[in-house]
């Protein structure tokens, strides 16, 4: 889960720039939209081996504000 320091590409960071007042926030936002853009690739690999229907994928933070 995102948390501090919100380290993230700038194509992340930039998609959310226009939409908050706060650097920190927009880094924040691109964090979250990274990890759903991993999760879809890890998703779509699965598919392309056949391996999506055997396989469990399961979430999981360490960030009790999650």
């Amino acid at each position: 889960a995102p948390h501090s320091p919100f380290n993230v590409e700038s194509n992340y960071r930039d998609m959310y720039a226009d939409r908050t007042s706060s650097g920190s926030y927009a880094r924040f936002l691109g964090m979250i939209t990274n990890v759903d853009d991993n999760f879809g690739r890890l998703r779509s690999k699965l598919r392309e081996l056949e391996l999506e229907d055997d396989t469990i994928l399961i979430f999981m933070s360490d960030n009790g504000q999650v």
